[in-house]
């Protein structure tokens, strides 16, 4: 992943949005901008979401890192959640 650049692995990908490896997903949050008022809990405290962005060639992507949580945690802190996911979206209009 080290090798590849940020653009390589952007335009590698065809469909949107897209789940992820947890290796491409830490490799491109290190590139994407921290969007702090879009940080999401779930009502039912099962997920917390952190949302970055990035503008590459005039195109904004979105990256979601979303942190799960067993049933009824009562912390939600990123040290305690059982896995991470990342997504990846085009997205048309700036935030």
């Amino acid at each position: 992943m080290e090798n590849k650049g940020l653009d390589q692995v952007i335009f590698a990908i065809n469909r949107f949005p897209r789940k992820l490896s947890t290796a491409e997903g830490k490799f491109l949050k290190r590139s994407f901008e921290l969007i702090l008022d879009k940080t999401v809990k779930d009502i039912d405290a099962k997920s917390l979401r952190y949302y970055y962005k990035k503008e590459v060639k005039g195109i904004t992507y979105l990256l979601a890192e979303e942190y799960l949580f067993r049933d009824r945690e009562t912390h939600l802190d990123i040290n305690h959640a059982i896995t991470v996911n990342y997504y990846l979206n085009k997205i048309a209009d700036s935030i």
